[in-house]
């Protein structure tokens, strides 16, 4: 048997978490030996870990200034992580060697983990990427821009892309190990594993040899509470935002308003806000629910663009409302819309009128009849023949 190692080092919030547990868990069926190494660890149910131990993982803390803002690819983003300077970026790969050797792992299972690939070049050690295309850009020179919509911007990506290739050869020399050519070597590794459609890729200029390797995404659709719409309901809404979120309280007040049925998940909205926003026809949760139980008479969903709940949703024909609080949300966000099943709000604009907006999207049917155009093209998606699938690609590299 052997000892696998699941890396997550950039990003935030539990969609990273949900994308690496069904894999380890199989891994550790198997008879394998699983460890994790998290970014954040707060938001880890531990119940959800079968006993695999899970450690925090070495990160970048510091706050920079002087560095391009808004970053448009992968390599301006890293610039932020301790590429911007050798000393900086050799203690951080002199870590992430410590931690790996202590772990000594067969194979790196990594998740958004480029220092971690990094030090894994470093020990000679076999990589495998997990995730969404978001996470593994098109490997070109220089590595593409995740802003598509903007303009002449090609000399900027090619010194940001300059600049970290060439901090990234100073660390190898140091470390005795071979140079890359630009920092799209950084993904050549043994196996790039899309947990996605390549419809629903973040970036949409990769090769077509890489168009195998995507898998499908990784949701669960049976964990947590089980709930109901109630009965002789007509317009029925799912809704996951979070708390914090700047316009909750007027979409649930323009949802209640239309007399809409309301599924809510909200987590860690505070007791009397719950009491506050609940009606008669809108039902609000705190904690996870069994989305199997809702997707089947749901007319719409509402949420952020996050690549698990999106997912589910496309496939479950469920139009959606989209409200991206990040780059990477908007990216997938547009991609749904593009495949004319579902709208983007853009909350930097002019604050929306959400009763007209809601009413217009239940009544766009071509909304609906797009998602089950899509869906029907992967009607035959199984996650467990995808996670073993998955798994038995993760084995190969050591055969």
């Amino acid at each position: 048997m052997s000892n696998f190692l699941f890396t997550w080092e950039l990003g935030s919030n539990s969609g990273h978490i949900a994308e690496i547990l069904p894999i380890a868990k199989l891994l550790k069926k198997r008879g394998h030996t699983v460890n994790l190494l998290f970014r954040e660890i707060h938001e880890i149910n531990l119940n959800d870990l079968n006993n695999i131990p899970v450690f925090q993982a070495p990160v970048w803390l510091a706050n920079l200034s002087g560095l391009p803002e808004n970053p448009i690819s992968l390599p301006e983003v890293l610039l932020y992580c301790g590429y911007h300077q050798e000393t900086y970026l050799t203690k951080m790969i002199d870590v992430w060697c410590n931690t790996l050797k202590k772990f000594n792992p067969d194979v790196l299972i990594a998740n958004y983990s480029p220092t971690a690939i990094l030090a894994s070049r470093v020990l000679n050690l076999p990589v495998v990427t997990i995730g969404t295309g978001f996470y593994t850009p098109p490997q070109l020179n220089p590595l593409p821009s995740a802003r598509p919509w903007l303009k002449n911007v090609e000399q900027r990506l090619l010194d940001s892309d300059n600049r970290v290739t060439k901090t990234i050869n100073s660390v190898l020399n140091h470390f005795g190990s071979e140079s890359i050519t630009s920092c799209a070597d950084l993904f050549n590794v043994n196996k790039n594993l899309f947990l996605t459609y390549s419809e629903l890729d973040h970036f949409q200029n990769r090769e077509a040899n890489q168009l195998n390797d995507f898998v499908g995404p990784i949701f669960e659709m049976s964990k947590g509470l089980k709930v109901a719409w109630p009965e002789d309901t007509n317009i029925k809404v799912f809704l996951y935002l979070r708390p914090d979120f700047r316009d909750l309280a007027l979409i649930i007040k323009s949802l209640s308003e239309l007399n809409y049925t309301v599924i809510a998940v909200i987590p860690g909205l505070s007791k009397p806000d719950k009491e506050k926003f609940g009606s008669n026809n809108v039902q609000i949760f705190t904690e996870s629910i069994q989305l199997d139980s809702v997707v089947d008479d749901c007319d719409l969903a509402i949420g952020y663009g996050g690549h698990g709940l999106t997912s589910a949703m496309l496939l479950a024909n469920i139009p959606q409302a989209m409200f991206p609080l990040n780059l990477e949300q908007f990216l997938l966000a547009q991609r749904i819309e593009a495949l004319g099943a579902g709208i983007v709000i853009n909350i930097e604009n002019d604050l929306p009128n959400y009763y007209e907006l809601f009413v217009q999207a239940i009544s766009n049917k071509k909304l609906k009849k797009s998602c089950i155009q899509f869906s029907k093209k992967y009607l035959g998606h199984n996650q467990e023949s995808q996670l073993n699938y998955i798994a038995d690609q993760i084995e190969k590299i050591l055969e």
